[in-house]
Protein backbone atom coordinates (compact mmCIF):
# COMPACT_ATOMS: atom_id res chain seq x y z
CA UNK A 1 0.00 0.00 0.00
CA UNK A 2 1.16 3.25 -1.36
CA UNK A 3 1.28 5.61 1.51
CA UNK A 4 0.42 9.58 0.18
CA UNK A 5 2.04 12.78 2.28
CA UNK A 6 0.57 15.45 2.40
CA UNK A 7 2.55 19.13 3.37
CA UNK A 8 1.34 20.36 6.91
CA UNK A 9 2.41 23.51 8.02
CA UNK A 10 3.05 25.02 11.61
CA UNK A 11 4.89 27.64 13.29
CA UNK A 12 7.32 27.18 15.55
CA UNK A 13 9.94 29.53 17.53
CA UNK A 14 12.78 30.49 15.80
CA UNK A 15 14.70 28.90 18.68
CA UNK A 16 13.33 25.38 17.65
CA UNK A 17 13.88 26.31 13.98
CA UNK A 18 17.37 26.53 14.38
CA UNK A 19 17.84 24.00 16.90
CA UNK A 20 16.02 21.16 14.19
CA UNK A 21 18.35 22.79 11.43
CA UNK A 22 21.73 22.02 13.52
CA UNK A 23 20.49 19.03 14.57
CA UNK A 24 19.23 17.85 10.76
CA UNK A 25 22.99 19.02 9.50
CA UNK A 26 24.60 17.46 12.19
CA UNK A 27 23.02 13.83 11.56
CA UNK A 28 22.86 14.08 7.72
CA UNK A 29 19.57 14.73 7.44
CA UNK A 30 17.08 17.17 6.88
CA UNK A 31 14.62 19.36 8.99
CA UNK A 32 11.26 17.66 6.92
CA UNK A 33 12.57 14.37 7.74
CA UNK A 34 12.89 15.69 11.74
CA UNK A 35 9.90 16.36 11.91
CA UNK A 36 8.39 13.54 10.10
CA UNK A 37 10.34 11.32 12.65
CA UNK A 38 9.20 13.37 15.21
CA UNK A 39 5.47 13.16 14.68
CA UNK A 40 6.04 9.38 13.99
CA UNK A 41 7.84 8.87 17.66
CA UNK A 42 4.91 11.39 19.30
CA UNK A 43 2.20 9.07 17.67
CA UNK A 44 3.78 6.17 18.57
CA UNK A 45 4.34 7.10 21.97
CA UNK A 46 0.71 8.57 22.83
CA UNK A 47 -0.98 5.43 21.38
CA UNK A 48 1.06 2.70 23.57
CA UNK A 49 0.07 5.06 26.48
CA UNK A 50 -3.37 4.97 25.56
CA UNK A 51 -3.25 1.19 25.27
CA UNK A 52 -1.68 0.61 28.31
CA UNK A 53 -4.97 2.80 30.14
CA UNK A 54 -7.25 0.81 28.28
CA UNK A 55 -5.75 -2.43 29.23
CA UNK A 56 -5.47 -1.15 32.93
CA UNK A 57 -9.53 -0.16 32.58
CA UNK A 58 -10.26 -3.56 31.16
CA UNK A 59 -8.25 -5.60 33.81
CA UNK A 60 -9.91 -3.68 36.84
CA UNK A 61 -13.30 -4.69 35.30
CA UNK A 62 -12.73 -7.53 35.80
CA UNK A 63 -11.25 -7.35 39.22
CA UNK A 64 -7.51 -8.11 38.40
CA UNK A 65 -5.87 -5.36 40.58
CA UNK A 66 -3.02 -4.88 42.69
CA UNK A 67 -2.94 -4.18 46.65
CA UNK A 68 -0.36 -1.23 46.69
CA UNK A 69 -0.41 -1.38 50.69
CA UNK A 70 0.67 -4.67 50.19
CA UNK A 71 3.60 -4.02 47.12
CA UNK A 72 3.88 -0.06 48.39
CA UNK A 73 3.59 -0.40 52.59
CA UNK A 74 6.21 2.85 52.66
CA UNK A 75 4.22 4.72 50.72
CA UNK A 76 0.42 3.98 52.34
CA UNK A 77 1.73 2.87 55.68
CA UNK A 78 -0.81 4.07 58.66
CA UNK A 79 2.17 4.62 61.62
CA UNK A 80 3.46 7.81 62.40
CA UNK A 81 5.15 9.41 59.49
CA UNK A 82 8.86 9.80 60.33
CA UNK A 83 10.96 12.88 61.51
CA UNK A 84 13.04 14.34 58.30
CA UNK A 85 16.97 14.30 58.54
CA UNK A 86 18.43 16.97 60.55
CA UNK A 87 20.28 19.47 58.24
CA UNK A 88 24.30 18.73 59.44
CA UNK A 89 25.83 22.13 60.33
Amino acid sequence: MIMTKRPVSFRLEQSKITALDQIAQSVASNRNHLLAEAVENYLEFHQWQIDQIQEGIREADVGKLIDHTVHFPNVFSTSEPRASPETPS
